[in-house]
């Protein structure tokens, strides 16, 4: 009679190490993101795609859509935010990047509800406004808000301490409401997406923990 015990399968140690790197390779990279964005910690080697800066709350101002609703940066509390600054002089770049963010939301598939995107138009009493907002009729679900002069110079300066120059960079904040990174102008939607993906994983790891406890 053979006894079951003899035919287990000895554990293989090499595959249980590999393993181990496995989830460390995808770990490590979200993990140190959020360690260096909440400590201030900004080593020149990083593994994020985007430009981390130091957290900050994104300034909590009544803004107006272009509907004449009111809005503020916290109605997207919960959620990871995409956001455009640009003037109605919106250039191809410009357009191309709006066209991206919507790509990249799509792509996340199940996870598109845990993001938003937001353009913030600084200027909309000029001729190019006009035609600005005929191209944003193909982005219907796409908070498009503008703001009164001082409103608008003071996220301008908020952005341009963080990133240098905010023409055609996408930034994104966090479900807290706080600037996390900003992107090059030529936006590659393979990194945003990367980075998004492995945010929103550890930021639900965060939450399922907090409520576990």
């Amino acid at each position: 009679m053979t006894n079951l015990s003899d035919t287990k399968q000895p554990i293989n140690k090499s595959n249980v190490l590999t393993f181990w790197m496995i989830v460390l390779v995808f770990a490590l990279p979200p993990i140190a993101a959020y360690f260096m964005y909440y400590s201030g910690v900004m080593p020149e080697a990083r593994m994020n795609n985007g430009i981390l800066v130091q957290a900050e709350e994104f300034p909590d101002l009544m803004l107006q859509t272009i509907d004449d609703k009111s809005y503020t940066v916290k109605s997207n509390s919960g959620k990871w935010t995409l956001l455009m600054l640009t003037g109605s002089s919106c250039d191809d770049l410009c357009k191309k990047n709006i066209y991206l963010m919507r790509q990249v939301r799509i792509s996340l598939g199940k996870d598109s509800h845990n993001t938003e995107r937001l353009l913030i138009i600084t200027d909309t009493h000029v001729p190019a406004f006009e035609a600005l907002t005929d191209f944003l009729q193909d982005y219907p679900g796409m908070p498009v808000v503008t703001g009164n002069q001082y409103d608008i110079q003071t996220l301008s300066k908020f952005l341009v301490s963080a990133a240098g120059d905010t023409k055609n960079k996408v930034f994104l904040i966090d479900p807290n409401g706080k600037l996390m990174m900003h992107y090059a102008q030529e936006l590659q939607p393979k990194d945003l997406l990367s980075d998004l993906k492995r945010l929103i994983l550890v930021n639900s790891n965060d939450l399922a923990d907090n409520n576990t406890k």
